[in-house]
């Protein structure tokens, strides 16, 4: 399922709705306007429902152009899908190029059951932010931020979590956004070192992936990185 976020402005004052279904951000824009005319939007962002699994993968955010097609992970170019299993991309490239239609449906359903069928999981740490062109260094930490409640949940039913993404020089990439989250967080007791994060005195093996949509992120880097993906699929790193 896909959530849309609006963040408005009447009077000076700010506020929010949230949308929940299959709409575009244009199709969001357009809903909100005829709902409440004269109220300025500052603000869409989204988020996807967390898919719980053993191997939970965490992303920092989802974005716009992924909610759009209603698929995570599913901007043209991303190496996600390929690199947990080759023909998830095939099916990603349906969800791409005939987006709406029965087609992009069933293969969007074929990647969720493959996803299952590996116990793989995936979820984001922020559901709702402002942050322009969905780039995590562009997220406006300054701004409120609505964080995945779902996520001690989520991370105490796994046996290990990998942080999708690039590490961030200012302070916005996953494991520095894990560590906000494990700072602020009300509803259970939270932390995160380099090797683990821990839930209510639960240990969970934490790694860190190489980000799944920078080809090669130097190529020094590539076997490990290979070696690392290979770990959530189960396939040997020449299979990728």
């Amino acid at each position: 399922m896909v959530r849309w976020e609006v963040r408005f402005e009447e009077n000076g004052k700010p506020g929010r709705k949230v949308y929940s279904g299959r709409y575009t951000e244009s199709e969001i824009r357009t809903l909100f306007k005829e709902e409440h005319p004269g109220k300025n939007i500052t603000n869409i962002s989204g988020a996807f429902d967390p898919l719980p699994g053993r191997k939970m993968i965490l992303g920092s955010h989802a974005i716009n152009s992924s909610l759009d097609l209603g698929l995570a992970y599913s901007k043209s170019g991303n190496k996600f899908h390929e690199l947990v299993k080759p023909e998830l991309e095939r099916l990603r490239q349906i969800v791409e190029q005939q987006a709406g239609t029965p087609e992009a449906e069933a293969a969007m359903r074929a990647i969720m059951e493959a996803y299952q069928s590996l116990d793989v999981g995936m979820a984001d740490i922020i559901d709702f932010c402002e942050a322009e062109d969905g780039r995590d260094n562009n997220i406006n930490l300054g701004r409120p931020i609505s964080w995945n409640s779902q996520l001690p949940e989520l991370i105490r039913e796994a046996d290990i979590v990998y942080l999708n993404g690039k590490p961030s020089t200012k302070g916005k990439g996953p494991y520095e956004l894990l560590k906000k989250y494990c700072e602020q967080c009300e509803t259970n007791k939270m932390r995160v070192t380099e090797d683990n994060v821990f839930v209510d005195g639960r240990q969970v093996r934490l790694v860190k992936l190489y980000s799944s949509s920078d080809v090669g992120y130097n190529h020094r880097y590539q076997t490990p990185r290979e070696k690392e993906w290979a770990s959530i699929t189960g396939r040997e790193p020449r299979d990728l």
